[in-house]
């Protein structure tokens, strides 16, 4: 509400400023996970197959959550 009574151009400005503040902690982490030399690896989906399991058990079986992170 403030900004209005400061005119388009000031609110441009500060909404500049803004988006940059808020692209500068996103740069730093992905600066962060591009130059980390310790390799550890993710998985989103875990899924489990094999004689046992098959493909569609097993990847059902992911969403679930009871023993994804083994």
């Amino acid at each position: 509400m403030f900004l209005n009574f400061l005119g388009g151009k000031i609110g441009g400005m500060i909404q500049t400023v803004a988006t940059i503040c808020k692209l500068i902690p996103l740069i730093v982490i992905i600066a962060f996970g591009l130059f980390q030399t310790d390799s550890t690896t993710v998985a989103i989906i875990t899924y489990r197959s094999g004689k046992d399991i098959s493909f569609a058990s097993g990847l059902g079986g992911s969403f679930t959550c009871c023993d994804v992170c083994l």
